[in-house]
């Protein structure tokens, strides 16, 4: 588990790297330092909702559509 979430978090940064890049050249210093810091804060909350899950033995997209479920079905 620990794995995945640590695979989870480089990929994203990965992502997060080069979309920082473009927006550093085309808005400059502070829009992509604004840009990492919500990335950041959005990567590590979904790690940690995620890491939640599987600690509590839930499946993360049962929980995630778990009100859509409710509402279909009129529950």
């Amino acid at each position: 588990m620990i794995i995945k979430i640590i695979a989870l978090i480089l990929f994203m940064s990965l992502i997060s790297f080069f979309q920082i890049k473009q927006i550093y050249k085309k808005e400059g210093l502070k829009a992509a330092l604004a840009y990492s810091l919500f990335m950041a804060l959005a990567v590590l909350v979904g790690t940690l909702l995620l890491a939640d899950f599987q600690l509590t033995g839930q499946s993360a997209v049962a929980r995630l559509f778990e009100p859509l479920g409710k509402a279909v079905n009129g529950d």
